[in-house]
């Protein structure tokens, strides 16, 4: 990938996540400031539910696309027309576990309701990340971004009308899943305008082979966005609502952060996948490059942010809301870790190594739970926090240490 195609797909990759961090964020400043904090627990409480799930119902498959067609770029169609009809069969499943979940965790009538609503996004939302991820791995990532622009702006316009009339958190969520059903329009417009007619590369036997990827890509996902979600789970069983939704803010402001280095990371993946398969020489030079690119600017975001964490919460906010400060001052060091393992976990998936990135997962997913549980009865809601900074430092060492044995030894050796 030449140096201005890898800076413009990054970009506009950045813009992208940009566009849905922020207004997920203003949408959760609005349910705060409009319903007040127990509202803001229920929606806090939900929406984590639906981000496990709506991963889950990706199966994988996105890092898939990816890969495949940065190995070869005629792959887009074929990609796609496969990952439609798997995501039909992975969304439904995906819904109904959803309830199944609430209901094994007794969540209130109210929040029930809520996840019953969100279940119904799965497909749209499947099908918008499927048709953005074909574009970014094409390197046309501002396809992406246009219908990011749009959909996102109608989600907020009608959160903000309707909850302006009175009608509560039931606003947000219908304007959810328009937003998201617009945006398959966009999407599919945009994919017929570059001619990548889905329908017409369909066959049993690439669909097989794409499924006998599946299982193991859909553990990463499931497991990596049960970390990044298992806390406010654990939290709501262990603390009231209220408090659940003050650090949710804390994680929404992690997580506007955590955008622009998710972009770069994901811009990256495909120079990744080519250099590992055509360029094996400089794999060393690509790993210490990027590795010191990502601390760097994981490390300044945290820096700011923590500087600036109280302004942002009293203009924004107001005073109710300023005990979410002293969790974002901790949270926000998560970053780092975050960012770090991220990427290290790009070069075992690039190198056909995603077993070893499943693994240091599953190390961490039990020491989350024994963690964050002891944590939050010793210190209360800030042990969550501290919880999750050690455990994704253990999960970045344990991608380092996959990344230089399977990676950097086979390739000295060889």
């Amino acid at each position: 990938m030449k140096t201005g195609s890898f800076f413009e797909n990054s970009r506009f990759i950045f813009l992208t996540k940009t566009s849905l961090t922020c207004s997920t964020l203003i949408i959760t400043i609005l349910i705060a400031q409009k319903l007040g904090p127990d509202q803001l627990g229920v929606y806090s409480i939900a929406m984590g539910f639906y981000a496990i799930f709506q991963i889950m119902s990706m199966m994988g498959y996105d890092a898939v696309v990816v890969r495949e067609i940065a190995k070869d770029q005629n792959k887009g169609d074929w990609l796609l027309g496969h990952g439609i009809v798997l995501g039909v069969f992975s969304s439904i499943i995906g819904a109904v576990l959803m309830g199944i979940a609430g209901r094994f965790l007794n969540y209130s009538p109210s929040i029930m309701k809520v996840i019953a609503t969100l279940s119904i996004v799965l497909f749209p939302s499947f099908l918008n990340l499927l048709a953005e991820t074909v574009f970014i791995g094409l390197k046309k990532a501002g396809f992406a971004f246009y219908t990011a622009i749009i959909r996102e702006a109608v989600w907020l316009l009608l959160s903000m009308w309707w909850l302006s009339m009175g009608q509560g958190i039931n606003a947000v969520l219908y304007a959810f899943v328009i937003s998201r059903v617009i945006g398959v329009g966009l999407l599919v417009f945009f994919l017929h305008r570059e001619r990548i007619f889905w329908w017409k590369n369909f066959h049993w036997i690439g669909f097989k082979e794409m499924v006998g990827l599946i299982p193991t890509f859909l553990m990463i996902n499931l497991l990596s966005n049960l970390l990044m979600e298992v806390d406010v789970i654990l939290l709501s069983k262990l603390v009231p609502v209220a408090e659940v939704g003050l650090y949710n803010l804390a994680k929404r402001v992690l997580r506007v952060s955590f955008t622009m280095v998710f972009s770069i990371v994901t811009a990256m993946f495909p120079v990744i996948v080519e250099t590992m398969h055509k360029k094996r020489k400089e794999i060393f030079l690509c790993f210490n490059g990027f590795s010191f690119r990502i601390l760097m600017i994981s490390s300044i975001i945290a820096i700011f942010v923590s500087i600036f964490a109280h302004a942002i919460i009293t203009v924004f906010l107001g005073p109710a809301f300023i005990q979410s400060v002293g969790y974002i001052h901790v949270l926000i060091w998560k970053i780092i870790p975050l960012s770090l393992g991220l990427l290290w976990s790009r070069f075992l998936i690039a190198a056909n190594q995603q077993n070893k990135d499943l693994l240091a997962l599953i190390i961490g997913l039990p020491m989350f739970l024994g963690l964050g549980i002891l944590f939050v009865r010793v210190w209360g809601v800030i042990g969550m926090a501290y919880a999750d900074i050690l455990i994704f430092i253990c999960i970045a060492l344990c991608h380092l240490f996959f990344v230089n044995r399977t990676i950097f030894q086979t390739y000295e050796k060889a």
